[in-house]
């Protein structure tokens, strides 16, 4: 049986929830999961439920990564993420490293020579990656820039249960869109506030946001008259209620959100960024008068429906755990055929 060893630092909904995916869809595999957390004194190693979490200084942690991949007698190390990303590959030599950056640090708003360091950084790691597996097409592409095709690169796309695929047929008196996710400058409230307004200028609408975050983002939200619900254990009531979603992030590899809003018969809406591939699943918009605009003519039924259905397919053809699975396999599998 091949042992997988997934390390990461970033232990929010969106990996995690990656990551639990990649656990579910191949239960062939021995899975275990490390995640860093970064403080003064190193504690000793806690496992429940394959889950096992380490405190260490960054300067300790690629020795203890390194040690506990060898006594779990691992195959693989699977980092997640950009800090797990590069210390695991400082871990070198260790079992073969896979990769998956959730986005890169270098797609967030900042300064260019804060970009081109972090490009520098990954561009160096990637000589110690036997394979990427990249969370989305565009991710994928930005991998073999990277490495110049010198490394292996496998798309992993996620898994959504079609079981819960649907298509809503109701015609609302008054239409709701919404957001969800963490509220974060990556997930960028601003940007959803100004679609909202935008479309409120042409027509009465509900908005609201999935989820919380820091204060000043929230008060933003609240303050545009857009309900925020705060964290919630599941946002399936809540999606159920929800006519059109809008993907209002800055940068993000491939969210998890939108596609599960396609999936359950939700049209999408999605901030398009430059360089960013079209999803089959949602209609892209680069601007907040753009998306609002692709809002208002969803506004009749026809379109609404016509635009869920497309997106429910897109869903049922290419995420799912069948094919999550055959993809993880092959990274895997390559990856330990390319140290022997």
């Amino acid at each position: 049986m091949l042992s997988v060893l997934h390390v990461t630092e970033a232990t929010g909904a969106g990996v995690m929830s990656a990551i639990d995916s990649y656990r579910h869809s191949t239960p062939q595999l021995d899975h275990h999961v490390l995640t860093l957390r970064m403080r003064q004194h190193p504690d000793d190693l806690a496992a429940e439920d394959g889950i096992s979490t380490i405190n260490a200084v960054r300067s300790a942690a690629p020795g203890q990564i390194n040690h506990i991949a060898k006594r779990l007698g691992c195959d693989v190390v699977h980092a997640h993420s950009t800090i797990a990303g590069l210390l695991s590959r400082v871990a070198w030599p260790s079992p073969p490293i896979v990769y998956t950056p959730h986005c890169f640090a270098f797609q967030r708003t900042m300064r260019p020579a804060g970009q081109r360091a972090l490009w520098a950084l990954e561009k160096a790691a990637s000589r110690r990656t036997a394979l990427f597996a990249a969370c989305s097409a565009s991710e994928a592409a930005i991998c073999r820039e990277i490495c110049h095709d010198k490394v292996p690169v496998i798309h992993v796309p996620h898994a959504i249960d079609v079981r819960e695929f649907s298509v809503k047929n109701d015609d609302p008196a008054v239409v709701r869109i919404a957001m969800a996710g963490r509220i974060c400058a990556q997930k960028d409230p601003e940007f959803f506030v100004d679609v909202v307004e935008a479309v409120r200028r042409r027509a009465v609408i509900d908005a609201v946001w999935i989820g919380d975050g820091d204060d000043l983002g929230r008060r933003l939200l609240e303050a545009a008259g857009i309900r925020v619900t705060g964290w919630l254990d599941t946002i399936d009531a809540e999606m159920e209620q929800v006519d059109i979603y809008v993907h209002s992030a800055a940068w993000e590899g491939e969210a998890l959100t939108p596609l599960e809003a396609a999936g359950a018969g939700v049209p999408v809406v999605m901030r398009a960024r430059p360089g960013s591939p079209a999803y089959r699943y949602a209609v892209g918009a680069t601007t907040a008068q753009d998306c609002a605009d692709v809002v208002v003519t969803m506004f009749d039924t026809s379109a609404r429906w016509a635009a869920a259905e497309r997106g429910v397919q897109a869903v049922r053809d290419e995420y799912t755990e069948s094919a999550q699975a055959t993809a993880l396999l092959a990274a895997y599998e390559g990856a330990v055929a390319g140290r022997t």
